[in-house]
Formats: C-alpha cells, structure tokens, sequence
C-alpha cells in the first residue's frame, strides 16, 4: 500500500537543459560543419503526469493538439525513437500502447528518454520523463498547493532550436498535460506565468486556420514567441 506523504513547499527542480552532443544525420550547420543546439535561451516544455498515461496515448493527444494550436488539418507523421546515440530504434505502436508514463506511485531517477520528429527534415524533440519524488504517494496526501503540484511527475520537452521542432514540443507537453491531468508550464519567453491549465493554453494561443505548409504553420505559430527565436530566423 502507498504511504501517504506530506511533501513541503519547495521551488521546482530546474529543468534538465536540453540539446544534443551530436549532430543529426545529415545536417551540418554553424563553424566546422556541426550544429549547435546549446544555446542561452531555454526553450524546453514540460506536461505535469499525476495520472499515468501511455506513450501512445501522449501521442494522440498531441497530434489533435498540434493540430488545433497550428490551426492546420493535418499533421505529418511523427516518429519516436529510442536509444538516440547508438541505433535509434523506431519505437512502433505496439510498444507505444504498452509503455506507461507518470502517476503518483512512479517515482525514483529520472526515466528513460526518447526523441519524437520528422526525420525528413531532422526537426526532432526529445521527451524524458523527470521524477522528483523518491517514494510513492498517495494522491490523497497532498494538497493542492503550487510546492506539491511542481513535484509531480512531468514529461519534459526539449527541442532543437528550430521553428518546427519548438511547436513540436508545445504540442507534446500540452498533450501529455492532457492525458495525465496535469499543469503545462515552458520556457519559452513572454509567457504567462498564471497560464498552466492545458486546455486555456490551447484556447489562448491557437492560431487562425491556416492552408500554409506545415512548416510555415509551425512558424506563424512560433511567431507569438519572438524572444525565444534561436537567431535571425526560425
């Protein structure tokens, strides 16, 4: 049986930074060929997962997602992978629906990480659940105060610094915000501190329909967060 727990008010953990220590297959960018995905502006999203989900879940609900704050009718197909620095296994529906996320009774390291994008064009973004708590609890041991919501589990979202990975990551946060009945909250600059319920983000931030190529609909979306623009340009 869980133990029920009373967890004092503390500031949230920082957020892992994010980037790559390698470049994507077959893109080179920035002095000596490589790319850069270390920057001074954070750009990370993270889904607050008190209820557990599965990663095939997060995904549904983060394709409608995507889809609704885009304002576009469809959405490329994106794909997930494992063991990003060695074979980069495509993790497949099959594995997906079996693969449980979050919930109050997970706790301990941090858990294992993947990357979900378009290999097309290498805009990728990668997912890895943060646990900081290091015993179960009993959802009826806390209370609903902002230190016991920031300890709850979270799939953290961290892109490359493209325009089209970074609306990614948005929609999957929000989406895994969704099924796990959490708090959305991101780096991303000129944001709303008071603006973490999933559905009101949707509400506020979603763009007008648009007919626009996927990529441009992922920087019209993007233009909302001029600070966070990793250069000159998406």
């Amino acid at each position: 049986m869980a133990t029920s727990v009373r967890v004092p008010t503390r500031p949230r953990p920082a957020m892992k930074q994010g980037g790559r220590d390698r470049p994507p297959p077959g893109k080179s960018l920035g002095p000596g060929g490589l790319v850069s995905y270390r920057v001074a502006v954070s750009v990370d999203s993270s889904g607050g997962m008190p209820r557990a989900a599965t990663l095939a879940a997060i995904m549904d609900s983060a394709h409608t997602t995507i889809r609704t704050l885009l304002g576009v009718t469809t959405v490329p197909d994106l794909e997930m992978v494992t063991d990003v620095y060695t074979t980069r296994r495509v993790v497949r529906r099959p594995e997906q629906e079996s693969t449980l996320l979050g919930g109050l009774a997970r706790h301990g390291d941090d858990g294992p990480f993947w990357e979900v994008g378009l290999p097309d064009t290498n805009d990728w973004v990668r997912l890895i659940l943060h646990r900081y708590l290091d015993q179960p609890v009993d959802p009826a041991g806390l209370t609903d105060d902002e230190g016991d919501l920031w300890l709850h589990p979270c799939l953290g979202c961290d892109p490359m610094r493209t325009g089209v990975a970074m609306a990614l990551s948005v929609g999957l946060a929000l989406g895994a915000a969704l099924v796990g009945g959490g708090r959305f909250s991101t780096q991303l600059t000129v944001w709303r501190d008071d603006l973490a319920d999933p559905a009101q983000v949707i509400a506020e931030t979603s763009v007008s329909p648009t007919d626009q190529p996927f990529r441009d609909a992922c920087i019209r979306y993007m233009d909302q967060f001029p600070g966070s623009k990793p250069g000159l340009s998406w």
